[in-house]
């Protein structure tokens, strides 16, 4: 398999290793970063296997791997230099965006993984790759009721 999955794999248990391990969580912040991380969990079992398979090298993987490594440091950047002085709007909207993003990317990825399966009989990489989307999906609505309902509020 490509470097690429591997080093987003890495990228992604350093960061829910830095959110778990943070001392001091801004509160604001602390639900966005819940989501994100429960994205991540949900596509590094996906990308666990993908590596466990050797799958060919696929540059549409490759590339959205990359681009989700990138977001994924930015957001690990952000709470890394959180501080008290920071506006909260900006801090809250900036980890709702990097939730988008990284949601949407998760998305991509398994979509190109699905259909790279076209080459051979990969049941449980399948399963795996059925059950992100559906989880990723399920945290999208939820993120998408709390909008909605703070803005009933």
């Amino acid at each position: 398999m490509d470097a690429s999955v591997g080093c987003l794999v890495n990228s992604i248990s350093r960061f829910i290793h830095l959110v778990f391990c943070q001392r001091f969580k801004p509160h604001h912040l602390q639900h966005g970063y819940k989501q994100i991380t429960e994205v991540l969990k949900v596509l590094n079992s996906v990308l666990d296997a993908v590596m466990e398979s050797r799958m060919p090298p696929d540059d549409a993987l490759r590339k959205e791997c990359e681009e989700l490594d990138v977001t994924l440091n930015e957001a690990r950047e952000l709470l890394e230099r959180w501080s008290l002085g920071m506006s909260k709007i900006c801090s809250v909207s900036r980890v709702d965006s990097f939730l988008m993003k990284i949601q949407g990317s998760s998305v991509e990825i398994c979509k190109i993984l699905r259909s790279s399966l076209s080459y051979g009989p990969v049941i449980a990489i399948f399963i795996n790759i059925y059950d992100c989307l559906r989880e990723i999906q399920d945290v999208k609505r939820e993120k998408n009721s709390r909008v909605h309902s703070r803005g009933s509020q």
